[in-house]
């Protein structure tokens, strides 16, 4: 079992590939037994938790039958030293008796596929586990960084444009800013906009189009802001700059947009309800909700039933027993059985928000937003009420799972480090770090045990 990067030199928000590689030419049943976190990294994983990869790989001189059993690009979230964990697979591994290889018929049958008698099998169990492997990531220098720059790694553009460039004080305006390229674009934040006097802008709706299968990933993201203006006149949104990091060129680029010239009439004095979509009375809005739940409705009804129905076949099929089928030395396998209900769950980015705050250099709400995630995820897993996250719940709901006291007081404690921070002045990154990579344990903790208990 090989963890094998495609480099292990990156700076911050550069992503690297890691793979975890098994690579064997035995018939065995084999069951991923532990999972590797990448604490640390922002994680995009490039392969569904139940599918491998299948094909050929050559070690030492060697071909063997290669299967790719974890694939994801990982985006660093510090610079330093930072070691990607090893992974575990048990492997029950079936072996012909010698006095069974003279029997004619115990061949025939090994040659036919058909099952053979236990009484000429030997059965070895072998645990594999990966070599972790140690990124250095690099700082982004410090020379020629942008006042404004908020962590963004790759290579972009970016574009903005207006509505109407003519409408008056009863209307709202609309800028649409649009950032396109690749790179640590799911980490990518609204820019800064110079907003002119006398415009009060809301804050924006955020649209995008990733594509995660690319590394980096590559797409775009749209970031929708409704204004209004108070007086009439002419007025100038000005250029709007997108800075940015090319690990490429090892350079800082600042990509700019337009300038944006609109004129605002004097209107009746009401003020109208348009923004990004056209203006409806309230009959026709009230009905268009209604539809609109009615539908909801039905669509969660029918996947509802889907559930059901897909859960009963895949308790059927995981029921079964499924084993890797018998080569030769030379005859590649065709067939790798890791079971589905032995891969542990992985953390679907739970504190998204938060990583997004560490990647920027201003990451003055860092408390506010672990804090509102982290209890969002407890609350969702543990199934309890937000009001009832309090000690005595919270160990009783860790107890049911089967987690340690000791991650019931790590928890407790880093609950109530998140409370008394919420109120002091910001803190150096490298603290936040720190305080990050306690949530994410507890996070992994808490997300394994309780999915494996329920």
């Amino acid at each position: 079992l090989r963890l094998e990067t495609n480099k292990t030199t990156c700076y911050v928000g550069e992503p690297i590939i890691a793979s975890y590689n098994f690579y064997t030419r035995l018939k065995s049943e084999s069951k991923l037994s532990k999972n590797p976190s990448f604490n640390g990294f922002s994680v995009i994983d490039l392969l569904r938790p139940d599918a491998t990869i299948r094909g050929t790989g050559t070690l030492n001189g060697r071909n063997y039958n290669k299967f790719t059993i974890r694939k994801a690009q990982l985006y660093p979230l510090q610079s330093g030293e930072i070691q990607l964990e090893s992974a575990t697979i048990e492997n029950d591994i079936q072996f012909l008796k010698e006095s069974a290889g003279s029997d004619r018929r115990t061949l025939r049958d090994l040659r036919n596929g058909f099952p053979l008698s236990p009484d000429a099998l030997i059965e070895q169990h072998v645990s594999l586990s990966s070599k972790p492997v140690t990124i250095t990531v690099k700082p982004l220098p410090e020379a020629g960084k942008p006042a404004v720059f908020h962590g963004a790694v790759g290579t972009f553009n970016i574009n903005s444009s207006l509505q109407k460039n003519n409408f008056s004080t009863d209307e709202t305006g609309v800028l649409t800013v649009t950032v396109t390229g690749n790179g640590n674009l799911h980490l990518v934040t609204a820019p800064d906009i110079a907003w002119p006097a006398g415009i009060e802008a809301f804050d924006p709706v955020l649209t995008d189009a990733l594509d995660q299968s690319q590394v980096p990933i590559s797409g775009s993201k749209t970031f929708t802001y409704n204004f209004t203006v108070d007086n009439e006149g002419a007025f100038t949104i000005p250029a709007i700059n997108f800075p940015y990091f090319d690990p490429a060129t090892t350079s800082y680029h600042q990509p700019l947009t337009a300038a944006i010239n609109f004129n605002v009439t004097k209107g009746a004095g009401l003020k109208s309800n348009v923004g990004a979509v056209p203006q409806q009375n309230e009959t026709n809005i009230a009905w268009s909700e209604l539809k609109q739940y009615w539908w909801i409705g039905v669509a969660f009804l029918l996947i509802l039933l889907l559930i059901l129905t897909r859960g009963k076949k895949a308790k059927k099929r995981i029921n079964e027993e499924v084993s890797i089928e018998e080569v030769a030395e030379e005859k590649p396998l065709t067939k790798l059985a890791i079971s589905e209900e032995n891969i542990p769950v992985i953390v679907l980015r739970p504190l998204e928000q938060t990583e997004i705050c560490l990647a920027k250099n201003d990451c003055d709400n860092f408390y506010s937003i672990l804090n509102k995630e982290l209890r969002q995820f407890l609350s969702s897993t543990l199934k309890l009420a937000p009001g009832n996250l309090n000690k005595r719940s919270l160990e009783a709901e860790l107890d049911k799972c089967n987690i340690d006291s000791n991650v019931a007081v790590e928890l407790e404690s880093l609950l109530q480090e998140i409370e008394w921070q919420l109120y002091t002045p910001s803190q150096p990154g490298e603290q936040l770090q720190l305080v990050y990579r306690r949530a994410i344990e507890v996070v992994e903790t808490v997300s394994s045990k309780c999915a494996d208990n329920n």
